[in-house]
């Protein structure tokens, strides 16, 4: 493996350990705090452009990062739950499918050997010589 590819893996890990913790609502109540020790001078300031600066780019975007993540890990366990919930019901269906393929496969098998002892059944009877026959060459 190279260096490059380890280094990646290791930036990898770290990305997934930094995305766990900003993905709590704890993280998202620490960065409006933040935000808001500043608010007080950008009211002050006065300037329009300031405060709408202000509540997209430092409150906004600081805030709304955990709650989304917080979202995604949610509906991502949602569904994980649905799949799995799909993959059983699947398998229990299977398995009942199974046992009624084996148990139509037993009616089949038992109807062809019925079938069976009825053909062979009427074969004996053609074959059979009746009391009205005559061996050949005898004229009664």
């Amino acid at each position: 493996m190279s260096r490059l590819t380890r280094f990646n893996e290791k930036l990898t890990a770290t990305g997934g350990r930094i995305t766990l913790a900003v993905g709590t609502m704890y993280v998202a109540i620490l960065f409006a705090l933040l935000t808001l020790i500043s608010l007080p001078a950008v009211i002050m300031s006065g300037n329009i452009v300031v405060i709408i600066t202000w509540i997209t780019q430092s409150f906004l975007q600081l805030v709304l990062l955990p709650i989304i993540i917080v979202g995604q890990n949610v509906q991502g366990a949602a569904a994980e739950a649905r799949s799995a919930a799909l993959a059983a019901a699947s398998d229990a269906r299977s398995v009942k499918t199974l046992a009624d393929v084996e148990q139509l496969l037993s009616v089949q098998t038992l109807h062809i050997a019925k079938q069976h002892e009825r053909t062979r059944a009427h074969l004996t009877a053609l074959v059979a010589p009746t009391p009205t026959d005559q061996p050949e060459g005898v004229t009664p």
